[in-house]
């Protein structure tokens, strides 16, 4: 058979990433609802750790699954993530912005607010060497509300990269509350700065009422779409995203942090039990019950599932991955790490058969990544050329 189609980097739409190979176009991001569990009626998959050779999986279908998994193995309930602290600051009215410690850092943190509420003028204020580093909703709400007033306090507690202060800005339109993370360098204190990721802490970039913003992503010559936001950032090396862990500190990735847990598009994968580049199942079904009955698998059984409004299987496996990665064979019973698999059998007209996303965790933060998933697995869609 043709050897499985390479997972393509993804392209964010409404974003300005200077990426080869991406087309930049559309609108900016909206806020993604929050990460919801599953209602409590539902099954949960397990996994039987010796699972019998051959034996066929008896699929159960349910609307959607619980995110409580492994029960043997829970750890306890994780701490939650520490909070930043902030200055104190007053509410204010119209552009009038707190006063900071730094004066012309306030001035200018004013100037920039100010101009925001007035709709205009407020990109003189930003550091413009980084494209993709753009302000969404610099001027207006999601749904084009303006903002009438604003504020803004130090954010305490981390040490940021470069040596640079971070600020919360607030914004007020109506009822809607926009905030943001913003930064302004030791070097130049006449410029703001925008980290797209938030140099990857607990604190999202861009939140609008309460939840943070998402980008429109695509894979796959724009074949498959989803909403990629925070914890979540997008991957530039493969068709998918990487998690931020609980309660983080910044990073610019540089060698600071490794391991991360990461979700993953492959287009007609191919297992790597049997050896990359063997003949695979052609449907989704039966590749799911090929990953149970395999014995080197330690495997729950399928769960057919209904995912964005696309019907799916889903399965945990205790493994670092089940496919081979571009034609890399990956370990497969660690004891460290579990994935979650969900296969979707593609609609005619794609030049794919079986997509599969599969959600690779380390065990302590397995529940906190599949929780963080829901949303971002549950908002893929597929298009046909």
């Amino acid at each position: 058979m043709n050897p499985s189609r390479v997972a393509q980097r993804l392209c964010l739409v409404g974003l300005v990433f200077a990426m080869a190979g991406c087309g930049v176009a559309g609108p900016q991001g909206t806020a993604k609802p929050p990460p919801t569990s599953a209602p409590a009626t539902t099954t949960a998959p397990t996994i039987t750790e010796n699972a019998s050779p051959g034996a066929r999986p008896t699929p159960t279908r349910t609307p959607t699954p619980t995110p409580t998994l492994f029960p043997s193995e829970a750890s306890g309930t994780p701490s939650p993530a520490a909070e930043p602290t902030t200055e104190p600051s007053l509410p204010v009215e119209s552009t009038v912005a707190p006063r900071s410690e730094a004066p012309e850092v306030t001035d200018l943190l004013n100037a920039f607010l100010e101009a925001r509420v007035a709709g205009q003028g407020a990109e003189q204020y930003l550091t413009a060497e980084r494209p993709d580093n753009h302000v969404p909703l610099l001027y207006a709400t999601t749904s084009g509300a303006p903002y009438e007033r604003a504020e803004f306090e130090r954010v305490l507690g981390y040490e940021w990269p470069y040596g640079w202060t971070a600020f919360k800005v607030r914004l007020f339109a109506g009822e809607t509350l926009v905030e943001q993370l913003l930064f302004v360098g030791s070097d130049r204190p006449h410029l703001i700065s925008y980290q797209f990721d938030g140099f990857r802490t607990n604190i999202a970039p861009t939140i609008e009422d309460g939840q943070p913003l998402t980008e429109t992503a695509s894979a796959f010559d724009g074949e498959v779409t989803l909403q990629i936001g925070h914890p979540w950032f997008f991957a530039t090396e493969f068709a998918g995203a990487r998690l931020i862990p609980e309660g983080a500190g910044p990073t610019t990735d540089g060698g600071q942090r490794h391991g991360w847990d990461e979700l993953v598009l492959l287009a007609d994968p191919e297992l790597a039990a049997t050896g990359c580049g063997d003949v695979n199942p052609t449907d989704a079904e039966t590749l799911a019950e090929s990953i149970r009955s395999d014995p080197n698998n330690a495997a729950s059984a399928p769960l057919a599932v209904s995912v964005g409004g696309a019907e799916a299987w889903m399965m945990d496996v205790a493994a670092t991955s089940v496919f081979c990665h571009q034609g890399i064979r990956w370990d497969l019973l660690d004891g460290a790490h579990r994935t979650r698999l969900y296969l979707f059998d593609a609609p005619e007209g794609s030049s794919m058969r079986i997509l599969a996303i599969e959600m690779i965790a380390s065990k302590s933060q397995f529940e906190y990544a599949v929780e963080a998933a829901a949303t971002l697995v549950t908002s893929i869609e597929f298009h046909t050329p």
